[in-house]
């Protein structure tokens, strides 16, 4: 599950993957240290999101 997270797999890949919660995969990957990514909006997703809001 350690690999799986530093290759890039989401606590939801790995959660699917092992039949457990992400909130369990979260628990089981922070108690041995293994820090934790936010995924942040690509350039793409931003430039929606602007749009959609100026929207209303």
């Amino acid at each position: 599950m350690i690999a799986d997270c530093r290759s890039g797999a989401t606590v939801y890949e790995l959660g699917d993957r092992f039949g457990i919660e992400r909130r369990t995969v979260s628990t089981i990957l922070h108690r041995h240290g293994v820090p934790m990514r936010r995924r942040s909006l690509s350039p793409d997703q931003i430039d929606h999101a602007v749009h959609v809001y100026n929207l209303g």
